[in-house]
């Protein structure tokens, strides 16, 4: 238009009207043009609307930022406008980005997760355990996995009915089995917690984790029902009993867990300085010679 000289100011009136349609790309396309006519006022007009635009006129941030460069005399309220302008579009235009790696990378841990639910089964139990480390990392994102992860925590990851081919389950002794699948129950423990409140559904078998005989998965399991929040509550009462369990690490956990699903664990508290006032005099009669 600014070739078109004079002749291009009668449409300008036009132009300004088209600032408001409800299209955007007209209002893009109005916004563009009338930025070139040469008018200042109208010029600072226009700049304004590109930058509210934003990704929207992402075409235009050529024509903003090569305006002051080919014309050294441009009013200083336009080249202020366009700078502004410009800005503003480019922040627009990072944060499109951003999203659209976000995205990507949901895509991608979708696709991871369907992956790792199925290294979660299977007689190689290192595989099981590294697949659980790897839900654990990916937190939240993993809660497609929580059923798949309970599963493995309570025993279930063999294969359909392993628990029933085993001996009956009350005479189930979890240090009875290989030290690498013990990993993957404790690795599953944790992954569950990392995932949060979406694995509330997995509080039963965590409960009846807090009485398996290995220590490491008795540990998680305490540490796990903490993070998934007071609509664990239920867990309260193996949690108490656990403030009292012979591995330091496992009481430490069960109260760590009980003051995050306060105040459900308030009948607790006195178990709790119980607890404390056990580990400074054992700690105490440690020290002595």
């Amino acid at each position: 238009m600014r070739s078109l000289g004079p002749a291009a100011k009668v449409l300008v009136p036009q132009l300004q009207d088209r600032l408001t349609d409800p299209d955007v790309r007209i209002q893009c396309s109005a916004a563009t043009s009338l930025f070139n006519v040469g008018e200042p006022r109208v010029r600072v007009e226009a700049a304004k609307v590109l930058g509210k635009l934003g990704f929207d006129a992402i075409g235009t941030k050529r024509i903003l930022k090569e305006a002051p460069k080919e014309d050294e005399t441009i009013d200083a309220d336009v080249r202020k406008a366009a700078a502004v302008a410009y800005a503003a579009i480019d922040e627009a235009d990072d944060a499109d980005a951003e999203a659209g790696n976000r995205r990507s990378r949901d895509i991608e841990r979708s696709k991871n997760v369907e992956f790792l639910r199925l290294c979660l089964f299977g007689s190689d139990h290192f595989a099981c355990h590294q697949a659980a480390v790897a839900l654990a990392r990916l937190g939240p994102s993993a809660q497609a996995a929580v059923a798949d992860l309970r599963r493995t925590l309570a025993g279930d990851h063999l294969g359909p009915g392993s628990r029933a081919a085993r001996s009956a389950a009350d005479n189930f002794e979890p240090d009875s089995l290989d030290y690498v699948d013990m990993l993957a129950r404790g690795s599953a423990a944790w992954a569950l917690g990392e995932i949060g409140s979406a694995a509330i559904s997995a509080v039963p078998e965590l409960r009846a984790a807090l009485g398996y005989r290995w220590p490491d998965i008795r540990a998680s399991a305490a540490k796990a029902i903490g993070k998934l929040g007071p609509a664990a509550k239920d867990a309260v009462p193996e949690l108490r009993y656990a403030l009292s369990d012979p591995a330091s690490d496992v009481r430490k956990a069960a109260a760590t867990s009980l003051g995050l699903l306060a105040p459900a664990a308030r009948a607790a508290i006195v178990d709790l300085q119980q607890t404390a006032q056990a580990d400074i005099r054992s700690q105490g009669s440690a020290r002595r010679p």
